[in-house]
This record gives structure tokens, C-alpha cells and sequence, in this order.
């Protein structure tokens, strides 16, 4: 195994229900069961609950790694604060990070929503935050996904319940259509 594939092991990606549900209706869930050669995913129970409960009735049991037993009662209390106003998988996500981040488990965590407040939070609280579209990069980097899925993906996003201005699909669409010409 070299050092990347080892070093990707050690990412995890902690994903809400707003991210589920996107690739959900792009019928594109298999995308995190494929992630997870790469890195460790983390779909926290309160987001499990969510989405059994919901309109889609999205079961996403065998998706996830299995996590260690984290002390979230005391990451409460250390944010508690900064996570007033948040639903409850979001909340979860960031108690999860933050803790994994305190605790030194990994190389890289990074919560992955579409929520605004929750993004937000995460940056005040220093956990990388993504959102679906730069998810869908992520695993095209990581050679999850082509560079015309990935484009395909993302053409498909208006359809979706996710809301996401031209200008920023034209952005990541650039982006990812001349990533190759970067690393050549």
C-alpha cells in the first residue's frame, strides 16, 4: 500500500441528510458506497433517522463505516453554543468531527452538508466543510468517478431539491473540466 492510499484511509467524511438526499434523487447513492475505498464514511444516526423517517425513506445502514464510541457528551458541552439552531443530524455531524478532530484519529475530517448555518459553524469551529458539489469532486479526484460522470452528475442538479445558483455549477463544472489540464 503506498503513502496516498494510506493517507486516504484516514480521511473520514461525516455527511448530513441535505448531501444523502442530492444524490439520492440524482440516483447516485452508490457514489458513497464506492467512496468508501478511499476513505472512512461516517453517517451519523441522527441523519439515519432523518432519512427512514422522511419522504424518501432512504436507508443508508450499509453505507457508513462502523464508528468507535466517541464522547460527544462532552463535545457539548465545549460547543454547545455554536450548535443552538442546528437540526439534529446536523448537529451530530459537527459533535462527531469535532471530536474525532480533538481526538487525533485521523489525517482529515470534513463534514459534508448543504446546509448554510451548519457549513458556517464548521468553519468557525475549524472542520473542513463541503457541500454535494464539491463531494462530487472529491471522488473525481480520487478517481471515484470520470470526469464526464462527474459532469453528468452535476448537470443533473437542477432537478434536484437542492437549491444551487447557475454561476456556481458553471464554477465547479470549469473546475472539473480542467483538472486533467492541471496535473498533466
Amino acid at each position: 500500500m503506498n503513502s496516498q492510499e494510506n493517507s486516504n484511509n484516514r480521511i473520514y467524511l461525516i455527511i448530513d441528510s441535505s448531501t444523502i438526499i442530492t444524490l439520492y434523487e440524482l440516483k447516485s447513492l452508490n457514489l458513497l458506497k464506492k467512496l468508501r475505498s478511499k476513505v472512512k464514511i461516517i453517517i451519523p444516526i441522527a441523519v439515519k433517522r432523518e432519512l427512514s423517517r422522511g419522504a424518501h425513506g432512504i436507508r443508508v445502514n450499509n453505507i457508513s463505516s462502523p464508528i468507535v464510541e466517541l464522547n460527544i457528551k462532552e463535545v457539548r458541552g465545549e460547543i454547545k453554543a455554536l450548535l443552538e439552531g442546528l437540526g439534529n443530524g446536523e448537529r451530530e455531524a459537527i459533535e462527531i468531527a469535532y471530536s474525532i478532530i480533538h481526538e487525533g484519529e485521523c489525517d482529515k475530517v470534513i463534514v459534508v452538508t448543504d446546509d448554510f448555518t451548519a457549513r458556517q459553524r464548521c468553519k468557525r469551529l475549524g472542520i473542513p466543510v463541503m457541500g454535494t458539489l464539491g463531494l462530487i469532486d472529491f471522488a473525481k479526484r480520487r478517481r471515484i468517478i470520470t470526469k464526464n460522470r462527474a459532469l453528468e452528475i452535476i448537470d443533473s442538479i437542477p432537478s434536484t431539491s437542492l437549491y444551487i445558483t447557475q454561476e456556481l455549477l458553471r464554477q465547479v463544472k470549469e473546475k472539473i473540466m480542467h483538472q486533467n489540464l492541471r496535473s498533466m
